[in-house]
């Protein structure tokens, strides 16, 4: 059993240090070793991100095949040129 730091959850992620605190507190499975005054210390199972995030990808699979509907949604955007561009998901 291997335990991230926060800075390895985030890295691991792909996203900041203060979004892995984020999605913490919205529901990641983790640890709080030590409560001091100034601040908590969290680790997050390797296992446990696993699992997570097998559960978010297929919740966010099913929210953009259509929901319940089935139908795919077609967004309409910008690109990086700012031409409006259709992007079915």
């Amino acid at each position: 059993m291997k335990l991230l730091s926060v800075k390895e959850t985030a890295e691991a992620l792909g996203v900041s240090r203060q979004t892995a605190m984020r999605m913490i507190a919205e529901g990641l499975p983790a640890i709080c070793l030590r409560s001091g005054r100034r601040k908590k210390v969290w680790r997050v199972r390797e296992a446990a991100l696993e699992g997570w995030l097998l559960q978010h990808e297929k919740q966010a699979a099913r929210a953009h095949v259509g929901g319940r509907n089935g139908k795919v949604e077609t967004l309409k955007g910008e690109n990086a040129n700012g031409a409006n561009e259709i992007f079915k998901q």
